[in-house]
């Protein structure tokens, strides 16, 4: 029985997710009011959460199916010509990852 005993991996993809810290700086540009200043804000750190993902895909572990900005702590300032804001908080990264699960079987 022991020299029929085979042993193979399997391989999954389990959903998993990251939490990466992420500073949005204040845009340049000010914007007409508050909310509109926070839109432009989670645009912007929108394209960096990407890139801060993507660095998990870079590797054959992971798969990348979505970034998303979470901002956590809002820093706005008023200017004579509208509204700036950023924040603090994180990159939160829904991923694939990839694990390998070894299967017994006997005989043939």
């Amino acid at each position: 029985m022991l020299a029929a005993r085979r042993v193979t991996e399997v391989e999954n993809w389990t959903a998993s997710q990251r939490h990466l810290a992420l500073f949005q700086p204040e845009a340049e540009v000010p914007s007409s009011d508050k909310a509109a200043a926070q839109a432009v804000a989670i645009h912007d750190a929108q394209r960096r959460v990407e890139r801060l993902c993507d660095g998990f895909a870079a590797t054959t572990s992971f798969r990348v199916k979505s970034a998303t900005p979470a901002p956590q702590e809002w820093k706005c300032t008023s200017a004579k010509k509208g509204m700036t804001c950023g924040f603090e908080g994180e990159a939160i990264c829904e991923l694939d990852e990839r694990r390998f699960e070894e299967v017994e079987t006997c005989g043939q």
